[in-house]
């Protein structure tokens, strides 16, 4: 990304490893915000860094450990790899009300979307480049929901988003029955 907000928001968006950490007594950590509902890998992530912590301890960090990560999942399953930039430094502050306070939610349409990584300096094309690179695998239904059932919140369960394309919102319904907030 060319945007030098991309750089000076690693540590918001989790990029260095910041997402990793554990919630303690006193805060509750980035990985128990409501926008990282359904986090998933992090226990596969954990037992990389343990092998890796183990070979050779202190030299990889866990933020260079997803880069790696994200760059091998998305060849699995087809899609482009990239040249993996080494040297990333872990965070060390890790917050729910951080996260929550600047991550997107998952339910923002399109121009809200817009808005919301407009405010943090990054262009139309990032917003697409960012929200496309978290698109593999699984959702969860309750960021569908309100889009599919009662969208302009007259307790009408065939009040479906406007924008959407009617064939792929019965395709949804489908898989997100009302009520139903598990992955899809």
């Amino acid at each position: 990304m060319a945007s030098a907000s991309a750089t000076g928001l690693n540590a918001l968006l989790g990029c260095d490893g910041s997402v990793l950490l554990n919630s303690t007594a006193t805060n509750q950590a980035e990985r128990e915000a409501h926008v990282n509902f359904g986090l998933r890998g992090v226990p596969e992530i954990d037992q990389i860094k343990a092998a890796l912590e183990q070979s050779c301890p202190g030299v990889v960090s866990c933020a260079d450990i997803l880069i790696m990560a994200a760059c091998d999942a998305t060849a699995k399953v087809g899609g482009p790899t990239w040249p993996v930039a080494m040297g990333r430094r872990d965070g060390v502050n890790s917050t729910s009300l951080m996260a929550d306070s600047n991550l997107p939610f998952p339910a923002l349409n399109f121009s809200v979307l817009g808005a919301n990584f407009a405010a943090k300096g990054f262009n139309a094309r990032e917003m697409i480049t960012l929200s496309g690179a978290h698109t593999i695998g699984r959702t969860q239904c309750n960021g569908i929901l309100p889009h599919i059932y009662n969208f302009n919140g007259k307790d009408d369960a065939n009040d479906t988003d406007p924008t959407m394309n009617k064939q792929f919102a019965v395709f949804l319904k489908k898989q997100c029955p009302q009520g139903n907030r598990t992955n899809m």
